[in-house]
């Protein structure tokens, strides 16, 4: 009994790490790329872009601080708080809405992170780390999918009959992540000062006449800059894992919100850390940092591309085994409240707890392969693949700002009691709410409606932000309307499923 009581309280620096679990992924090695390229890669913009998506996410992390500490019926995340803050309606939508649209999506967007890192210790590394070559884009996209799928089999299987060794794997895997951290910080810096030769380089002669520092626009922070906000909240995402264990914590009014600044300012620093040291040396690419560094000897610049390859494997198997557990167990409750399609019958059936989780949680993932493989196969194309997590991550910040914008009207009408307040909530939470709902419109309208009625056949914008996998050799760029198609066909099946099963429930009753 005791043990059990010292296991669900833990202190300041085990909720800092487990944000830190959360948030680190593999998301800065890569969408730094795509951050350099919509600021036509001067430093200035690159480095105002991420200081403002820093100070908004650290003042949204605050307002969900205040707003976890309320009393639930439940602990069902965010349709937990935005039942008590936004009304019961609302709470029910987000419920379902978030184990399906949020954990499995990502879990699967997650594994083919994982496959594509596999297949790059594996296959002839060129042009900065990118698969290209001989090898058809189509065969790699099989052996990508096909990566993933064993991997989603293996992961799926340890945490649904072995969930204390999962949570081992992963305690061992945040741990792992400062590895590949603090190389890539160091390859940066070192290569941006020992390589005098690179034209990007620190001490090259061209290096302050480059774009880094000379302004290649009149307008060194422009709206194409706001469009590097979505990957960087990626680079983010999961910082609001601490609201789902709160009552866990020790001194929840103190810990919760300095847990979350400590974590995000840390995270924060590591994040600018590598942007810095990629602004050293002239890329936003990590496998170039490692070209420049060593790329006077391809031998070793090809083993440590392959090295580093593995070392994303293992950092982002730490994510993708995270949210396996999330997408097992949220899914889990939703039918152990009965407010799932089928809820009984799957209670009725199999022995462990996770039964009913598993068998959605396989329906989905299969779905989503036919959903993405098929289209990425016959366009020739892997940008659905990063579509998805786009897609996601845009959509859930309306969903953030909706509960925050109720966090915000109950503090005039105190209808929800909180028992963590934070100095400052009315402007911290009235600013997030204003922000998350503008990003989501602003992308939403500019980049996926405007765009594909003014420059309906052009591939620069979506190549600069749906490039995270294979973007060289004989890939298929889409163009801005097959980008508009893909994006509001996920976003509008995102929001429309909850509703979905709500029918599928009311006829169900009726017959």
């Amino acid at each position: 009994m005791v043990k059990k009581q010292t296991a669900a309280k833990v202190g300041l620096g085990s909720a800092i790490l487990t944000i830190f679990s959360g948030v680190i992924g593999i998301g800065i090695f890569f969408k730094n790329d795509s951050v350099f390229k919509n600021n036509d890669f001067n430093a200035i913009a690159t480095l105002i872009t991420w200081i403002i998506s820093i100070f908004f996410v650290l003042c949204i992390a605050l307002s969900f601080s205040q707003i976890v500490s309320c009393k639930t019926n439940d602990n069902l995340g965010l349709g937990s708080w935005a039942e008590q803050y936004n009304g019961k309606k609302i709470g029910h939508y987000i419920k379902i809405l978030q184990p399906f649209s949020y954990y499995v999506i990502l879990s699967f967007v997650l594994m083919l992170f994982s496959s594509e890192a596999i297949i790059n210790m594996f296959i002839c590394l060129k042009s900065g780390g990118k698969i290209v070559g001989e090898i058809n884009f189509k065969y790699q996209s099989l052996a990508i999918f096909g990566c993933a799928l064993s991997l989603i089999i293996i992961f799926t299987l340890i945490n649904y009959l072995w969930q204390r060794f999962a949570i081992k794997f992963d305690y061992f895997l945040t741990w792992a992540k400062f590895l590949p951290i603090f190389l890539v910080i160091c390859f940066g810096i070192i290569g941006g000062i020992v390589n005098k030769t690179h034209q990007g380089g620190l001490w090259s002669g061209q290096y302050w006449e480059s774009n880094l520092w000379k302004k290649s626009s009149p307008v060194i922070f422009s709206a194409k800059s706001l469009f590097a906000v979505p990957g960087i909240l990626f680079a983010f995402e999961g910082y609001l894992i601490v609201g789902n264990v709160t009552n866990q914590i020790d001194k929840p009014e103190k810990n919760v919100p300095l847990s979350v600044i400590v974590g995000i300012v840390l995270i924060a620093f590591f994040y600018l850390a590598i942007t810095i040291g990629c602004i050293t040396s002239g890329t936003g690419n990590v496998y170039q940092l490692i070209n420049i560094l060593f790329g006077q000897n391809t031998k070793i610049s090809n083993m440590m591309n392959t090295f580093f390859s593995f070392l994303l494997f293992v950092c982002v198997l730490g994510i993708a085994n995270s949210m396996t557990i999330c997408s097992l167990k949220s899914i889990q409750a939703i039918i152990n409240k009965k407010i799932l399609f089928k809820s009984q019958q799957l209670l009725k059936k199999g022995k462990n707890p996770l039964f009913g989780g598993l068998i959605y949680y396989i329906i989905s993932v299969a779905f989503l392969f036919v959903a993405t493989l098929i289209p990425s196969l016959l366009l020739n194309t892997d940008q659905f693949f990063s579509c998805l997590g786009d897609s996601v991550i845009i959509s859930f910040y309306l969903v953030y700002g909706w509960i925050v914008l109720g966090a915000f009207i109950n503090e005039f009408t105190k209808k929800v009691k909180v028992t963590t307040k934070i100095k400052f909530f009315k402007l911290l939470s009235l600013f997030s709410a204003i922000t998350a709902i503008f990003i989501f419109a602003f992308c939403s309208i500019y980049q996926y409606i405007y765009f594909p009625c003014v420059k309906p056949n052009s591939i620069d914008e979506l190549k600069n932000n749906w490039s995270l996998f294979i973007s060289e050799g004989q890939i298929v760029y889409l163009t801005n309307w097959q980008g508009a198609i893909a994006y509001w066909s996920t976003t509008l099946f995102l929001f429309i499923l909850p509703c979905f099963n709500d029918l599928l429930i009311k006829k169900c009753h009726q017959k």
